[in-house]
């Protein structure tokens, strides 16, 4: 049934003015007298252009060829003229300009009137899918050659039962088939009698650096026992007949050359062939010294102290006891500065002052350390500027206890990065953004001064820091920037160092009584290198004896070190009073300082010679144990100097404050001395 759709009202309105008008659409089917009838119609209201009907002939669009080119036979086109042999549309009414010209369109057949199910291809020849004409498959016997028939019979022979095989091929195939069937695999045919295969990951591994250090062993064993037996064999003479006839019953031996002997040392890092020196001799070193002992790498080479990882900082407050690393060990010689028996001076205290020199010369830096120190600043100075991107037009300065040349074996190393414009006076540059810090850090990695895990940034510090272990000597750093406090404060020092030379050597005792109990850092609430000599030297300018110069500080160390504990442990008054070592030298109350306020007055107070705005100790929030621990250090040296005096004993009064494990410091050592030998040349000292 034809649809019939409703005119709506608005349809003209909604149509685009630019659209071109629908063509109507088909007319329904209908029989062949209505549609012939339809097109008699159509054919009276056509005009004259519409009437034309192209010729009908032969007429196709092939052209003739070239001379000479052959003429392959082609399928007409179809009557509809088009190519393809594709009807036209099946719209009668627009195909063909209405049909005419081409075939009319017939519906296509059912799929019962389909060739593929009627009958009408049963009776056609079969077609072949191979040529029958081709090579054939066997050749007649005729045919063959004596070689053929030769390899025939050999194949025909390998199809016999086994009774008939040679006899070796019998006993190989038998030997493999006893061992198919002792262990099946899962090329088995008959897969339901096969086992799987093991698992290894359930298996114990083996470990590979066991075997090598076991094989290393082993030929060591070698060697040492072929050598005890070449001592312990007693040669005897035999004649010449005895020999010959020896040489006709064995059978000649080929000339062994002897194993190469073990290595004695790691190999020198830095490219040193030969372990040589800068050409001099190489180093033979001692397996069985402290550094024979630790272990090694890879590579065989000698690791840096252990101790010297970065960790970091506790921010919990020390409760001023020794702590577990400092503790005596019984393999470890508690007081290895005491090479010297002082016990026949008859004055406790001069005792007291040899003793503490003793310890000073033990401690103070060598001249070795201070070159691979200095060469450590050189390393990251190059570093920087082979980097030749962020820090390469930047200065590197070092200050604290470096520059002072109070540092321990074990101290850090403490330097300043300042920027180009930041030194001009100018605005700092690498205090502009956090992101520097770790700029920095990836120099650090990519240059390979330190290792990615030995690093830690420290951004949102009052005072930002990247610290790291240097690679090669293991000494530990802490970078700064752009604050060049520390920097003046190295010319103060020195000033006052010319003026009070037992200075150095009372803060070089009183930084290790702290380090060993924990109270070093101000970042747990201690106290730094710089406060330690702001309070020497604030008592110095205090004695009378000693402006008055009727006492040497320098010749009485021991008085000078239990002055020191009796004032700050008993006597000084640290919740009220600051100090003050410039302009007014002395004591000042807190309540009269004008250069910053205070927060918490339970903290030692002093006063920045370089910069009066500044309180050097303000972070000093475990003030109470440090001074309790000065305390106690003045009341066991002094019953320490009581008993030594009334019993004769031999014992040092020292160890009563300063016994414990000294390995860090002689390990450290021992390494930067192999480090240096290495790479700079022989120590001196």
């Amino acid at each position: 049934m034809p649809r019939y759709r409703p005119r709506r009202d608005d349809d003209e309105g909604r149509r685009r003015p630019s659209s071109p008008p629908r063509r109507p659409r088909s007319p329904p089917r209908q029989d062949r007298r209505d549609r012939d009838a339809y097109r008699n119609n159509a054919d009276s209201y056509r005009s004259n252009g519409d009437s034309y009907r192209p010729p009908q002939g032969d007429f196709t669009f092939r052209v003739g060829g070239p001379g000479g080119a052959p003429n392959f036979p082609s399928a007409p086109f179809p009557s509809n003229g088009r190519p393809g042999g594709r009807g036209g549309r099946r719209d009668g009414n627009r195909g063909g300009r209405g049909g005419r010209g081409g075939r009319r369109w017939q519906p296509p057949p059912h799929l019962s009137e389909r060739a593929l199910f009627s009958d009408s291809i049963k009776n056609l020849p079969e077609e072949a899918l191979h040529d029958k004409e081709g090579a054939a498959k066997f050749r007649d016997l005729d045919e063959l050659s004596d070689d053929d028939e030769q390899e025939m019979e050999i194949s025909s022979h390998s199809s016999q039962s086994d009774s008939e095989k040679p006899s070796k091929k019998r006993s190989k195939t038998a030997a493999s088939d006893s061992a198919a069937n002792a262990a099946p695999k899962w090329s088995n045919s008959d897969p339901y009698a096969a086992l799987p295969c093991p698992d290894e990951t359930q298996q114990k591994k083996r470990d590979v650096v066991a075997l090598i250090r076991k094989a290393r062993n082993e030929e060591a064993e070698k060697q040492t026992t072929g050598l005890q037996e070449a001592d312990e064999f007693i040669a005897f003479e035999s004649s010449e007949d005895e020999a010959e006839e020896v040489r006709h019953d064995l059978p000649p031996k080929p000339p062994t050359e002897p194993p190469p002997p073990l290595p004695s040392g790691p190999p020198p890092p830095l490219g040193m062939a030969d372990g040589a020196i800068n050409g001099s001799i190489p180093i033979q070193r001692d397996l069985n010294g402290p550094l024979g002992s630790r272990k090694r790498t890879a590579n065989d080479e000698i690791k840096p102290p252990n101790y010297g990882k970065l960790k970091k900082a506790s921010m919990k407050p020390a409760k001023g006891l020794v702590v577990h690393a400092w503790e005596p060990k019984p393999d470890e010689d508690p007081c290895p500065w005491a090479t010297v028996d002082h016990s026949g001076t008859p004055n406790v205290a001069f005792r007291l002052h040899k003793e503490i020199i003793d310890f000073y010369d033990y401690v103070r830096p060598r001249e070795f350390e201070q070159r691979i120190r200095d060469n450590l600043i050189e390393n990251l100075k190059k570093a920087m500027r082979r980097d030749n991107r962020n820090f390469a037009s930047a200065q590197v300065f070092a200050f604290g206890s470096f520059m002072s040349g109070l540092y321990l074996p074990t101290a850090d190393m403490d330097l300043v990065v300042c920027s180009a414009s930041f030194m001009r006076g100018g605005p700092p540059t690498y205090l502009s953004a956090k992101n520097w810090l770790y700029k920095f850090q990836k120099l650090l990695v990519a240059q390979r001064v330190a290792e990615q895990e030995s690093i830690e940034v420290i951004a949102h510090a009052r005072i930002p820091l990247v610290k790291f272990v240097d690679k090669l000597t293991g000494l530990r750093v802490d970078v700064s920037f752009e604050n060049l406090g520390g920097v003046d404060a190295v010319d103060t020092f020195l000033r006052w160092k010319e003026r009070y030379p037992a200075m150095p050597i009372l803060v070089t005792v009183i930084k290790h009584f702290l380090l060993m109990r924990g109270l070093n850092e101000p970042v747990n609430g201690g106290i730094g290198g710089f406060s330690v000599i702001c309070l020497v030297v604030s008592m110095l300018q205090l004695m009378p004896q000693v402006q008055s110069k009727s006492l040497i500080p320098e010749h009485n160390l021991g008085e000078m070190l239990l002055e020191f504990f009796d004032l700050y442990g008993r006597q000084f008054c640290h919740e009220k009073n600051a100090i003050s070592l410039t302009g007014t030298i002395g004591y000042v109350r807190k309540t009269d300082v004008k250069g910053f306020t205070y927060r918490n007055t339970d903290r030692l107070s002093i006063i920045d010679p370089n910069n009066p705005s500044n309180d050097i100790s303000g972070g000093s929030s475990n003030t109470p144990s440090i001074l309790a621990r000065f305390e106690e250090a003045y009341r066991t040296l002094r019953n320490r100097m009581k008993h030594v005096a009334s019993s004769g004993d031999k014992g040092g009064i020292l160890e009563a404050i300063l016994k414990g494990d000294y390995s860090s410091f002689r390990e450290q050592r021992d390494y930067l001395r192999y480090v240096h030998e290495t790479n700079l040349g022989p120590c001196s000292d």
